[in-house]
Formats: structure tokens, C-alpha cells, sequence
């Protein structure tokens, strides 16, 4: 029998052949719906880009983002219509784009974002990108002096927001309305933990149970709907526990991680949730070059050990002694990993949604077409506010009618199952075409 408590058959997408045409190094990646976007350094072309609509089973031309080889991606995130792309220069600052056409245009959007020692230039400090709830991209980095920074989808600027005194941000997740942040300090800081529930106008101080004392918390991730995650820090106790939440962060309940991972000197590096599964990516244990990593995919969670058979390096004798970092995302129900040359999926079970809601009865709605090529006619006999998510619960575009009819125009969303929600409580799936 398996030693693994959830198999997860891993296969290696084509991404590497098609950014560089080699065995890549180095992958970021990222998704929105069922499209994959990826960048792998190699052959002195650093800032490439390609695409697979399908999960990964094929993938785009390779192309680079910028007309010179200047600078290169270091984290691409998807928010809403577009993907946004961190080009690290070398000069170690930052330039911050998106595209919304599969990257064949490229916009620069680094207004209101501050340069580490105040140069009013186009280039940035560095900072970490990361999809927030209603339509948000956020920027921001653990240092005191920079901070974080926000901007909705169709905002002009970026704009700081001030969650924590200090300006010392350690993560930052969001699960419905509500936006949640760690700060870099020790675990009696009132501070340590905080929520918004304005889209980070403003933030208070959550009186939580359950976390011991002297654990720092690293990670903050969440399912976005039910579930909040903490793992603790290298420098603190029980560097290798998960914590969770199923109260919005109010009261903290220790898992079995610690008890399964049980290397002291292991601390996690990566995590990620979607409905009741969540995978954390530790150190490696040491001598070992195996990728370590615990999976579990019940509604009070239960790790155990990830199968790693599946990652296998074309060449591994360049990784003999390296196990690697990971990197975990989905496209749909597709479980996606970044290791050392490759993109990896699996299915290990979850849908990739869709959100607990009423269906529509069609009595008192009318939708159509469906599947849709641009436009959506919605139709109700009384006025209605509508939303389109996607299955993860990402809210894409909205709009208000007043009358009888409205159209919503979805030329701009990417092919893939979405979710129509009218008036908040009631849902009915929608196919882009």
C-alpha cells in the first residue's frame, strides 16, 4: 500500500518546452480560471511568457513581455481580467505590468507605488503581489519602511493602506468581505493579527484564542470561503505547525502537521487552500533531496505526507543534491506545482467551486445566451444587483439594474465556467465561450 494518504499522480505539463524550448530553471506562475500563465529564465531570455487555456495540456508561442532583455519576471498574479507581472531589473528594482490579452500588450502601472529610498522614478521597490477580494490587487513587503499598497481593478493609482502601525506586513489573505493581515512582531502584539472589512480603508485588532505562546506566525492563507491557516515562523515555537480557523480568525485550532512533519529544523515555505483541501510545502529534511510536502482534503483538516513520485526532473543530476521549492495553485480542478524545471498537475478531488449558493429558478430570472460569446442578458421583473465570480469565488465584474433588463458585457472575461449571482443569494453556472 501507498505510504502517501492521498495519491496524487503528478504529470509534467509541457510549459518548459514551450517558454525556453529546453529544460527550464526558475518558474513563476500563476492562473485565472482554467488559463495558466508561466515565466522560466533561459538561453540569456529572461523575461519570456507563455500560456495554456486548457490547465496545461498545450501550451503558447514563448515570447518576452519587454522589446529588450531587461530584467526579469519574478511573480505573476491574476486578478479579475488581467495578469500582473513583477520584472526584477538589475539594479534590483522592480517594474510592475499587466496584460488582459493573454500578454500580447503590456501596460506599465506603478503610480502611487514609492521607490525604497524615495526616487521619484518609474522604477519600484520590491514587493510581493497578491489578489485580494472585490476586484484588488495588493502589493507589499515585510519592511517598516514601504508598507503596502492597494489598487482596484479601473483605479488610476495605488494607494497605501495602513493596517499596522510600523508598516511591517508579514502576509496578507481575504475570505468573503473580509481582508485579514499578520504583522512582523511577537505573538502579544495587539496588532498581530487584524481585519478589514472596507477593502482596507480601515482595520482592527482581532482578540483571538487558541495560538500558544511565542509562535510567529509566516503564512497567511485561506479557502476563501470558510477557513483562515497560520504556520509558524523558523525563529519561533512550532515552526512546523498549521493552525486554522473556522471562525474568521476569532479562535485558532492546532492540526496534526507537526505530528506528521516532525524534522525540528523543517519550517513551511508555501501554502494553499481551495475548498477543504490545503498543501504546505516544507524544507526538506536534511540529506534529502525529495520534495516534502503534507496534503490534506477533510473538512477538519488531517495531513499527511504528499506523494513526490511524480516530480521528476528531466536531468535530475543537475538537482542531485536540491530538493527544490514548490508552488502551489489551481486552474479549476486542477492541482497545479512549480518544481525546478517544470508545472506539474494532478486532480486530487476538489471542483475548484463552485460557492454554496441557491440556484436560480427560472420562474423569476431569465439568462441567456449560455454558453456566452460577449454578452449576458439578465431579465427580472424587479430591480436586481448581479456579479459574476469565478468558481474560486473571485469576484470578475458587476452591475445594478434598475429596470426590467441588463446586459453585462463579458468580452473581456477569460473562456472558462463562472458563476451569475444575482442579489447575492441566488447562483446559476455560466459557461464563457
Amino acid at each position: 500500500s501507498s505510504t502517501y494518504g492521498l495519491a496524487q499522480n503528478w504529470i509534467k505539463t509541457g510549459a518548459s518546452q514551450a517558454a525556453i524550448g529546453a529544460n527550464a530553471a526558475g518558474f513563476v506562475a500563476c492562473s485565472l480560471n482554467d488559463t495558466i500563465y508561466a515565466s522560466a529564465p533561459g538561453n540569456n531570455v529572461y523575461n519570456n511568457f507563455v500560456y495554456s487555456t486548457d490547465k496545461g495540456v498545450s501550451w503558447s508561442t514563448s515570447h518576452s513581455i519587454l522589446e529588450t532583455d531587461y530584467g526579469r519576471i519574478g511573480q505573476l498574479v491574476a486578478v479579475n481580467d488581467r495578469v500582473y507581472a513583477a520584472v526584477k531589473l538589475p539594479s534590483n528594482d522592480y517594474l510592475y505590468y499587466y496584460s488582459i490579452d493573454n500578454g500580447t500588450n503590456w501596460v506599465m502601472d506603478t503610480v502611487g507605488l514609492p521607490h525604497y529610498y524615495g526616487m521619484p522614478t518609474a522604477q519600484k521597490d520590491a514587493f510581493r503581489l497578491k489578489q485580494m477580494g472585490s476586484n484588488h490587487i495588493l502589493a507589499f513587503n515585510g519592511l517598516g519602511i514601504t508598507g503596502a499598497y492597494i489598487k482596484q481593478i479601473g483605479d488610476p493609482a495605488w494607494h497605501e493602506i495602513f493596517p499596522v502601525t510600523g508598516k511591517s506586513h508579514q502576509d496578507f489573505t481575504w475570505m468573503g468581505n473580509t481582508w485579514f493581515t499578520i504583522k512582523v512582531s511577537g505573538l502579544n502584539d495587539p496588532e498581530k493579527l487584524m481585519k478589514s472589512t472596507d477593502n482596507g480603508a480601515s482595520w482592527s485588532a482581532l482578540n483571538f484564542t487558541g495560538l500558544p505562546a511565542g509562535f510567529t506566525p509566516t503564512f497567511l492563507e485561506s479557502n476563501h470561503t470558510d477557513k483562515l491557516y497560520m504556520t509558524g515562523g523558523i525563529a519561533g515555537k512550532e515552526a512546523n505547525a498549521i493552525y486554522y480557523s473556522t471562525d474568521g480568525g476569532n479562535t485558532w485550532a492546532n492540526t496534526n502537521a507537526s505530528a506528521v512533519y516532525t524534522d525540528t529544523n523543517a519550517t513551511a515555505m508555501d501554502l494553499f487552500a481551495i475548498e477543504d483541501y490545503v498543501v504546505a510545502k516544507y524544507t526538506y529534511m536534511s540529506g534529502d533531496s525529495v520534495p516534502r510536502y503534507l496534503i490534506s482534503s477533510t473538512n477538519t483538516p488531517n495531513f499527511s505526507f504528499g506523494d513526490p513520485s511524480g516530480f521528476t526532473p528531466t536531468n535530475p543530476a543537475m538537482y542531485q543534491w536540491i530538493s527544490g521549492p514548490l508552488h502551489f495553485f489551481n486552474a479549476g480542478d486542477a492541482l497545479l506545482a512549480v518544481h525546478l524545471d517544470g508545472i506539474y498537475s494532478s486532480k486530487p478531488g476538489f471542483t475548484g467551486g463552485p460557492v454554496s449558493l441557491t440556484d436560480i429558478s427560472a420562474a423569476s430570472f431569465k439568462f441567456y445566451p449560455n454558453p456566452i460569446r460577449d454578452h449576458l442578458i439578465i431579465e427580472n421583473s424587479q430591480p436586481f444587483k448581479w456579479r459574476i465570480i469565478s468558481l474560486a469565488g473571485q469576484e470578475m465584474i458587476n452591475g445594478y439594474s434598475d429596470g426590467l433588463q441588463d446586459h453585462a458585457d463579458l468580452s473581456l472575461l477569460h473562456k472558462g465556467v463562472y458563476l451569475l449571482v444575482i442579489n447575492d443569494n441566488q447562483a446559476c453556472k455560466i459557461i464563457k465561450d
